[in-house]
């Protein structure tokens, strides 16, 4: 079986040999005038020239950085999608309509029958390709004059690098103005934090929290060392106090009204009257009779004068209260009355230092307490200023942060800087890149050898056909 397939096929093989023999000479006229046609077409079509130039990007501008903090947001390349590369995304920018256009009119650019080169046909003798391993592009221009090719390279780029510097000055003045916009707010912000935290301290009375916290706790442990020595001092007084008026058989507020009536000079006068008529009264009833006129005389002289006596106590001590004449020791000084007198002015100094120390300790006490208070409550004091001034800080941080900017976007606004520069400027290549005549030639020979075949069967069809009508011709004549 495998045998009777290959006789068939070299049987297939040798008609087609022998079609192709048969009608070779005009088979061999076609194939003849396409190749003439071919190389006619390649030796007629005028050279194609290339032109080339390299931009360099920098995903951060150097120049803006160093001039400021904005510039390295403005001058910065960078792709939302992790897969592409910011030079992707240029070449689609430098392929754009604008700068193609731009590119057209400033070089004034027309076909050959006058019109203006459109955007569609200027894209095909474009190429963009970077160069692997670095941040370079390759910008490739074909045309058939190489000057002007190398005219359209430097062109685009100079046309993309001044569209990308009023692309970064255009982000610039966006941001500046709404910064100016912001600027207003943010200082109302400050201004009212300040009032805020200033009227709180007004109100609280601080200067210093962290101060007056070390000087208040200072000053209540100088209280409590001051309320201990006090109440030592009211402790050694009131000893002293106990021990006088055992002395003197009498007790504080009676030693303060006998020295109180001492020191009246009124009292001492009518106490004296009192006396001389008691001691008259004394020596008249020695020799008279109680109901004698002079006894009775003397007796209304010496209720006269007690009455008097005791209103003039009762106006030097305030006391309403009768005093009986044996309560009155005002007597002529001598050495016994002195020392009687001095204990008992020591013992009403005594009370008046007691009261006085009691009064001190009675003040300091109180201090303390205002003190411990104004202690407790200085953390909710500070934790409440610290929000505030927390508040402020942030405020006038974002303040000098927008000053900051503003400035640093007005020197960005005025720089003429791009992220990318001109690393090699149009090149014209002295050989012609096009047309490919050895692609041509290849063409045409094989279209001329395909159209040699296609001849020769066609006109072998067309014999077979002829020989076929004149058969049925014959046939028909015969009968």
């Amino acid at each position: 079986m495998v045998e009777y397939k290959e006789s068939l096929q070299d049987i297939d093989l040798r008609k087609h040999w022998l079609v192709l023999k048969r009608n070779w000479l005009p088979a061999a006229i076609v194939w003849s005038l396409t190749i003439g046609a071919t190389v006619f077409i390649a030796i007629s079509q005028e050279p194609i020239y290339e032109a080339y130039g390299k931009l360099r990007f920098k995903k951060q501008n150097t120049n803006y950085a160093l001039v400021t903090e904005a510039g390295e947001k403005l001058g910065k390349l960078d792709s939302l999608n992790s897969k592409d590369t910011p030079l992707d995304t240029e070449a689609e920018v430098i392929r754009s309509e604008p700068i193609i256009d731009k590119t057209i009119d400033s070089l004034n650019l027309k076909t050959q029958e006058g019109d203006a080169v459109l955007y569609e046909d200027f894209l095909k003798n474009l190429k963009l390709e970077t160069i692997r391993g670095t941040d370079i592009l390759r910008i490739s221009y074909k045309d058939k004059n190489p000057e002007k090719a190398q005219k359209i390279v430097n062109r685009l780029m100079k046309v993309y690098i001044d569209n990308n510097i009023l692309t970064n000055r255009g982000e610039a003045g966006i941001a500046k103005g709404f910064i100016t916009e912001q600027l207003p707010q943010t200082e109302a912000r400050v201004h009212g934090a300040e009032i805020q935290l200033r009227k709180f301290k007004e109100q609280n009375n601080i200067v210093d929290l962290e101060q007056e916290a070390k000087a208040t706790v200072a000053a209540v442990v100088d209280i409590d060392q001051q309320i201990n020595l006090t109440k030592i001092e009211i402790e050694k007084t009131m000893s002293l106090t106990k021990e006088l008026q055992n002395k003197i058989g009498m007790n504080s507020k009676q030693a303060l009204t006998k020295n109180a009536l001492n020191q009246s000079l009124a009292l001492r006068q009518v106490f004296e009257k009192l006396k001389q008529v008691e001691t008259q009264l004394a020596l008249e009833r020695t020799r008279f009779l109680d109901d004698n006129p002079v006894i009775i005389d003397l007796k209304e002289k010496k209720a006269s004068l007690q009455a008097l006596l005791n209103q003039q106590a009762k106006e030097t001590i305030g006391s309403d209260k009768a005093l009986l004449y044996k309560n009155i020791q005002i007597e002529s000084i001598n050495q016994t009355g002195s020392i009687q007198e001095n204990l008992t002015q020591s013992l009403v100094n005594a009370e008046a230092e007691k009261q006085a120390l009691l009064g001190k300790l009675a003040s300091l006490t109180e201090v303390r307490t205002r003190y411990k208070q104004r202690v407790n409550s200085l953390p909710q004091l500070e934790q409440v200023q610290k929000e505030l001034q927390r508040k402020v800080d942030a405020a006038r941080t974002s303040y000098e942060l927008l000053l900051k900017n503003r400035e640093q976007l007005r020197l960005a606004e005025n720089q003429n800087l791009a992220n990318a520069q001109i690393v090699s400027p149009g090149i014209a290549i002295k050989f012609p890149v096009g047309p490919d005549r050895k692609i041509i030639f290849g063409v045409g020979f094989a279209l001329g050898t395909l159209l040699f075949i296609i001849t020769a069967f066609a006109l072998e069809l067309l014999k077979l056909s002829i020989k076929r009508t004149e058969d049925v011709k014959s046939k028909a004549y015969t009968n």
